[in-house]
């Protein structure tokens, strides 16, 4: 089918799950990191490669980019529906891209309950199996098991996402690649949501040795992009994912949305002007991004800022500026100049994941409508000729201008020549009202007490996490960044509530009685079973009681401290009052007598009015009943 002809779905990114070097691993801490210059390369764990490595110096640095090796183990195998014998010698790459699709899920406010079955597609980046290198002498099946294939069909195996689902490796663009297949999946209607994104582990000494021997590796282990002293990159490992899903949908779902994406295009250099065959092709890069910029029918004075594959090799930022001068700079000027940067100058190069990396980055500037700096460029390249290329490395925030919107290119590339473009903009969400449950958040934030539920697949991570969000620091920092309605939105509203381990938790609703006074009332036994046992619509019946166990003031707490319970008395007993000719309410909360409240002329309209009250309340709770029945 003709491309340009098809009926094109525009496509939203509405969900991120990451763990990257630095102990980024939520959207929110990557952005923190990386507004505030952090540098996640680190000394290569002495638990990661063989004595060899250390011993032969094939290696010219001991620097990397780190995942703690905890990330890769900590597993809850049974949560996933696997027995624990088989996560023993499950890849840990395939263990990780089960966590992160749960927290992206999460992130995207989407139960994974209600989407098994469904025809979600998984696209999957990768080119290290570091670990299956490990299992030369465990025989076949695990060798089978800890293949490329398996990384993106466990995700759909466990799941139960019944979309195309693979995994592709195109070196250091398999992750934008991924991304594009997803984006494309979405925009021809095939696939209603995808998961999309890459994975890489460091665990074996050979990708080392091969690209230290051919001077890829920075001696001093930084990508320092752009720089003068650029001499190479340093290896990193991470995993990101995304949650794509059809525009339109995400708007009526009422969905959060980091971006928008424009355009994606993919292709190879073949052999076009290239030096050999691990060299870039400047103008097949020129090619790739025009393509992209013609299929979203971009100008290119629209793009704002490029996202860089920017390893710091000297042929690769070289050639790499120089396409992009190719393209854009007739369309800027010194005033507007190109603004560029390249997440590796942070975190090394994720390899497989990269793309993924630069999306990540691109996704959290659009949301917070800034840009987020490049570190260790302090001489420009001499051989990048900025002022006349109109391009400008970003080395501090910098907000976006109001007057515009904002679209941002990202490119990867393979070492092979394998070319990714991708080019996201933001969403408009004043115009939109894309806040999930608005009329829900709207009644949360008016009431003055609050029950906020919490579950868990075992009591261990449930004590667990009570035990950090009480924590005084952990209150201090987000107290510091959060609104304490927010919180407690998040957790009513998008954390799943019925796994089951339970607790509530009843605060008044602001940080200082949360830490002082709130009260924890929890199950006391112990249950395991997985995600996919439960039952996400249990079935509810109300029983409406008769004349009997009416009280003095009964509701007058509940009256003052939440509005939706005061609003159904207000509206209730004015009706009422037409009938009896005074109010109800007023008299069940000023009699102060044992006897009039059995009085059926004033006890049966009071517990009436006190049920429907409830009720509405139990409804705000999302409590809802399948039956009711009475008296």
């Amino acid at each position: 089918m003709n491309y340009q002809f098809r009926n094109r779905n525009k496509v939203a990114v509405i969900g991120i799950g990451l763990r990257l070097p630095g102990n980024s691993n939520s959207p929110q801490e990557l952005w923190n990191n990386i507004k505030n210059k952090f540098d996640g390369v680190v000394e290569i764990p002495k638990d990661r490669l063989s004595e060899n490595f250390y011993n032969i110096g094939y290696n010219g640095n001991n620097k990397g980019g780190f995942i703690d090796l905890n990330e890769w183990l900590s597993f809850d195998p049974l949560f996933f529906g696997i027995k624990p014998s088989d996560a023993e010698t499950m890849d840990p790459q395939q263990r990780m891209l089960l966590k992160l699709t749960y927290e992206a899920l999460e992130d995207a406010h989407i139960n994974p309950i209600d989407i098994r079955g469904s025809n979600t597609s998984v696209f999957i980046g990768c080119y290290s199996l570091d670990y299956k290198l490990q299992l030369v002498n465990d025989g076949p099946l695990l060798q089978q098991e800890s293949s490329y294939h398996a990384l993106a069909n466990r995700v759909s195996h466990v799941f139960d996402f019944r979309g195309a689902s693979l995994t592709l490796d195109t070196a250091c663009s398999s992750s934008i690649n991924a991304f594009s297949l997803g984006f494309k999946s979405i925009e021809c209607g095939d696939n209603d949501l995808s998961i999309v994104g890459g994975v890489g582990m460091i665990f074996n000494n050979d990708n080392y040795e091969y690209l230290t021997l051919t001077g890829a590796i920075s001696p001093d282990g930084r990508c320092k992009s752009f720089d003068a002293s650029a001499n190479g990159f340093t290896r990193s490992e991470g995993c990101t994912l995304f949650v794509l899903k059809n525009l339109d949908k995400a708007i009526a779902d009422g969905d959060t949305i980091y971006s928008v994406v424009e355009s994606v295009n993919s292709n190879s250099d073949g052999n076009y002007e290239k030096e050999n065959f691990n060299s870039p092709s400047p103008l097949a890069q020129v090619e790739n991004i025009k393509s992209a910029l013609s299929k979203g029918n971009i100008d290119p004075s629209d793009i704002f800022y490029f996202e860089c594959h920017g390893t710091g090799t000297i042929a690769g930022d070289n050639m790499e500026t120089k396409a992009l001068s190719m393209v854009f700079k007739d369309n800027h000027s010194p005033n507007h100049p190109l603004y560029i940067g390249s997440i590796k100058s942070n975190i090394g190069h994720t390899e497989a994941t990269s793309g993924a990396c630069g999306i990540a980055k691109a996704c959290l500037m659009l949301k917070n409508r800034s840009l987020a700096p490049n570190i260790h460029f302090n001489t420009p390249n001499p051989n990048i000729d900025f002022k006349n290329w109109n391009l400008s490395v970003v080395t501090e925030c910098q907000p976006f201008p109001t007057d515009k919107k904002i679209l941002i290119g990202i490119n990867s590339f393979g070492i092979t020549g394998s070319n990714g473009c991708v080019i996201l903009s933001e969403f408009n969400s004043n115009s939109q009202d894309n806040n999930k449950n608005s009329n829900d958040n709207r009644n949360i934030s008016n009431s003055n007490n609050l029950l906020i539920p919490l579950s868990s697949n075992s009591k261990e991570s449930l004590n667990r996490y009570q035990s950090l969000i009480f924590d005084k620091e952990f209150i201090h920092q987000v107290g510091d960044k959060l609104d304490f309605n927010d919180f407690s939105k998040y957790h009513i509203l998008s954390k799943p509530t019925n796994y089951t381990q339970r607790s509530v938790i009843n605060s008044d609703s602001n940080w200082d009685s949360f830490s002082n006074s709130s009260t924890i009332i929890s199950g006391e036994k112990e249950i395991i079973s997985n995600m996919f046992n439960i039952n996400n619509n249990p079935f509810v019946v109300f029983v409406y009681c008769g004349q009997g166990p009416q009280w003095n003031r009964m509701g007058a707490d509940l009256y003052l401290k939440h509005k939706v319970f005061k609003d159904t008395i207000d509206s209730i007993d004015l009706e009422l009052s037409k009938h009896f000719g005074y109010s109800i309410w007023e008299k069940l909360i000023n009699t102060n007598d044992e006897e009039s409240i059995h009085d059926p002329l004033l006890a049966q309209p009071s517990i009436f009015l006190f049920q429907c009250a409830l009720t509405e309340l139990y409804k705000q709770w999302n409590v809802n009943p399948n039956i009711i029945t009475g008296h």
